[in-house]
């Protein structure tokens, strides 16, 4: 009985550390929500009867969710847009990969968790739905719209969050298939016939907050979303983007 006790206890201990430590678990998200969100597109060239088609490529790197950690996300996607006189509508088809850095984990357990600490890669594919509905005042549009998409993702930093969950070191969602989604609101400036540039606020996933600007010349948009933390001074998120018409690349050869 007093051997059952001592396994029993060694067990409870086992399990219970992570929490001694920290008061509560770290919690890692997938990947993909720390990636930035495509701007809305407003077609230059309104086609009431047919949209346009783009190749769009990203650069995100912004902080991770705890000190020293952080991730970078390179994107591609393929988007098709209508815009009508009040109404916008996008679809998009994305894949994914990067690295996100972790650090930390190995301080603050006797178990083997020094092997998860440093960079771990992950790659990923999904698609997103966008509708968003607008007010025209002259040159400008007032309008607000939502996302939907669904993910998928795998690589190291999968096995990571799968294997430091089982370990009880760390908190993490699991799924194959993620169901985000967000909520923009935007204002958009017709600068010239060819020209607009939009200011656009996302608050969901992925990226959490984002405020992007974007300027469409000609069916080429190009966006930058930067959010900086006043209270230490740092930059925490940057992504570029660019997205071209894909009958400007086929016209180009």
């Amino acid at each position: 009985m007093m051997i059952c006790s001592k396994k029993y206890f060694g067990r409870l201990l086992i399990a219970v550390t992570p929490y001694l430590f920290l008061g509560c678990l770290r919690t890692y998200y997938p990947m993909y929500y720390y990636s930035n969100p495509l701007p809305i597109v407003n077609e230059t060239d309104n086609n009431l009867e047919k949209g346009s088609k783009f190749l769009s490529l990203d650069f995100n790197s912004s902080e991770g969710e705890y000190d020293n950690e952080f991730t970078k996300i390179f994107k591609g996607s393929y988007v098709y847009s209508n815009t009508q006189n009040h109404s916008n509508f996008n679809f998009s088809l994305y894949g994914f990969g990067g690295s996100y850095k972790v650090s930390g984990i190995a301080n603050y357990s006797f178990l083997n968790s020094d092997k998860f600490d440093g960079n771990k890669t992950a790659f990923g594919a999904g698609a997103d739905m966008k509708f968003a509905l607008n007010f025209k005042f002259d040159k400008v549009k007032l309008g607000a719209g939502l996302t939907f998409a669904l993910t998928t993702e795998f690589g190291k930093y999968t096995n990571f969050r799968e294997e430091a969950k089982k370990q009880n070191l760390i908190d993490s969602e699991q799924s194959w298939i993620f169901v985000t989604g967000s909520g923009f609101p935007y204002l958009s400036f017709e600068l010239a016939n060819d020209m607009n540039l939009t200011a656009q606020l996302n608050i969901g996933y992925p990226g959490f907050v984002s405020p992007i600007l974007s300027l469409n010349k000609a069916n080429t948009i190009c966006w930058i979303n930067i959010i900086y933390n006043g209270y230490d001074e740092q930059v925490i998120r940057t992504a570029l983007g660019v997205m071209v018409d894909v009958n400007q690349i086929f016209n180009a050869f």
